[in-house]
């Protein structure tokens, strides 16, 4: 994933709305963020509330590009809400009574 799926140009505008971590499960210094992610399997890609650190969303498994921009787009969604609609028309197009 590294070599292929983090370094798509796809994945170029999810790079501000996101803060990119990886962490050695292996380091005994990280067991405490370990337990409390509850890993199970590798890899796990986790998107975390900022606010509280919570898990918002998991995905256990490798990705493809295009899994991976799904997921990004569900996890913002999950963590913010969905985005405003935007009207059909521009206020000054509509019509006047």
């Amino acid at each position: 994933m590294r070599a292929f799926v983090f370094t798509d140009p796809a994945l170029t505008s999810k790079a501000g709305q996101f803060v990119w971590l990886e962490l050695n499960v292996d380091d005994e210094r990280n067991a405490a963020h370990r337990e409390r992610l509850s890993l199970e399997a590798l890899p796990t890609f986790y998107v975390l509330n900022p606010a509280d650190e919570s898990v918002v969303m998991r995905r256990v498994d490798g990705m493809s590009v295009g899994e991976m921009v799904a997921f990004l787009d569900e996890a913002r969604v999950a963590a913010t809400g969905p985005a405003p609609a935007s009207p059909s028309r521009p206020p000054s197009s509509r019509p006047t009574a």
